[in-house]
Protein backbone atom coordinates (compact mmCIF):
# COMPACT_ATOMS: atom_id res chain seq x y z
CA UNK A 1 0.00 0.00 0.00
CA UNK A 2 2.91 2.33 0.55
CA UNK A 3 3.96 1.90 -3.69
CA UNK A 4 4.54 4.88 -5.53
CA UNK A 5 2.64 3.53 -8.56
CA UNK A 6 -0.31 1.78 -6.06
CA UNK A 7 -0.74 5.30 -4.59
CA UNK A 8 -0.93 6.51 -7.80
CA UNK A 9 -3.70 4.28 -9.15
CA UNK A 10 -5.51 4.56 -6.01
CA UNK A 11 -5.81 8.43 -6.53
CA UNK A 12 -6.94 8.06 -9.92
CA UNK A 13 -9.75 5.76 -8.91
CA UNK A 14 -10.90 7.94 -6.40
CA UNK A 15 -11.36 10.52 -8.52
CA UNK A 16 -13.12 8.72 -10.88
CA UNK A 17 -15.48 7.18 -8.68
CA UNK A 18 -16.51 10.62 -7.59
CA UNK A 19 -17.42 11.86 -11.22
CA UNK A 20 -19.26 8.72 -11.87
CA UNK A 21 -21.43 8.56 -8.61
CA UNK A 22 -22.22 12.94 -9.42
CA UNK A 23 -23.98 11.58 -12.78
CA UNK A 24 -25.64 8.76 -11.33
CA UNK A 25 -26.86 11.45 -8.67
CA UNK A 26 -27.61 13.21 -11.23
CA UNK A 27 -29.49 10.88 -13.71
CA UNK A 28 -31.13 9.36 -10.05
CA UNK A 29 -32.12 6.10 -11.77
CA UNK A 30 -30.27 3.04 -12.38
CA UNK A 31 -29.11 2.64 -16.23
CA UNK A 32 -31.69 0.35 -17.45
CA UNK A 33 -30.18 0.68 -20.77
CA UNK A 34 -29.24 -3.10 -22.11
CA UNK A 35 -26.07 -4.16 -24.08
CA UNK A 36 -22.87 -2.07 -24.13
CA UNK A 37 -23.34 0.27 -27.13
CA UNK A 38 -27.12 1.29 -25.06
CA UNK A 39 -25.12 1.31 -22.26
CA UNK A 40 -22.41 3.43 -23.89
CA UNK A 41 -24.59 5.80 -25.41
CA UNK A 42 -26.43 6.30 -22.29
CA UNK A 43 -23.39 6.93 -19.74
CA UNK A 44 -22.15 9.63 -23.03
CA UNK A 45 -25.49 11.02 -22.86
CA UNK A 46 -25.20 11.69 -19.35
CA UNK A 47 -21.37 12.99 -19.68
CA UNK A 48 -22.59 15.69 -21.73
CA UNK A 49 -25.36 16.99 -19.93
CA UNK A 50 -22.98 17.10 -16.94
CA UNK A 51 -20.34 18.53 -18.84
CA UNK A 52 -22.71 21.28 -20.16
CA UNK A 53 -24.07 21.50 -16.59
CA UNK A 54 -20.82 22.68 -15.60
CA UNK A 55 -20.07 25.07 -18.08
CA UNK A 56 -23.42 27.12 -17.48
CA UNK A 57 -22.95 27.18 -13.83
CA UNK A 58 -18.95 28.24 -14.49
CA UNK A 59 -20.85 31.23 -16.78
CA UNK A 60 -23.38 32.44 -14.97
CA UNK A 61 -20.91 32.92 -11.67
CA UNK A 62 -18.81 34.89 -14.01
CA UNK A 63 -19.49 38.64 -14.00
CA UNK A 64 -21.19 40.40 -16.83
CA UNK A 65 -17.97 41.66 -19.32
CA UNK A 66 -18.51 45.06 -20.68
CA UNK A 67 -19.35 45.40 -23.84
CA UNK A 68 -17.61 46.48 -26.87
CA UNK A 69 -17.36 49.35 -28.46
Amino acid sequence: MQEPQFVALQHRRTSTEARIAIIKQRQGKRLSARGFTNRYLAVAWSILGHNLWLIARLLADQPPQAQAA
